[in-house]
């Protein structure tokens, strides 16, 4: 019975350890980095963004991809940014998210959820969108509907 238990253990150790390698080696054909501008638009105003991605984590499946993204950009509406309201003394933001991506080939639904800063407010936000992306690196193209209404988005990732 103690061969048969130090056998148990024996093959859930080397199945972790082919896992990890396994996660490892998949890990290393994704990209690792990704930066793309984006803007949008919901008629009485605009955004336009640089954005920066980081690689995270992907799940088991191989099919959800996580990554932190970094952005700076501007956020004004059709008056300019020279109104009277103290929403137009300062329009540059800079936020911090993370952003999910689905699939496996060159077409995936993105998400991202998380914090801007401007004007010393702190405003939530969500995108949802489509993404064409190699994961393994290339040319990124974006379509979403968030926040700032409807944008559209290009980068590489590397």
């Amino acid at each position: 019975m103690i061969d048969q238990l130090n056998m148990s253990v024996d093959l859930l150790l080397m199945n972790e350890t082919e896992l990890r390698h396994e996660l490892k080696d998949r890990d290393k054909t994704l990209s690792n980095l990704s930066l793309y501008v984006d803007g949008g638009t919901f008629g009485i105003g605009y955004s336009t963004f640089f954005n920066v991605e980081k690689y995270l984590s992907s799940s088991k499946s191989g099919k959800i991809h996580l990554y932190f993204r970094g952005s700076y950009g501007d956020v004004r509406f059709l008056g300019g940014g020279s109104g009277g309201g103290s929403f137009f003394k300062n329009t540059q933001t800079i936020g911090g998210s993370i952003t999910m991506i689905t699939g496996r080939g060159n077409h995936h639904f993105d998400s991202s959820t998380g914090l801007l800063y401007r004007d010393q407010s702190i405003l939530p936000f969500l995108d949802l969108g489509y993404r064409y992306q190699q994961l393994d690196g290339g040319i990124i193209l974006k379509g979403k509907i968030g926040l700032f209404g409807l944008g559209f988005g290009v980068g590489y990732s590397f």
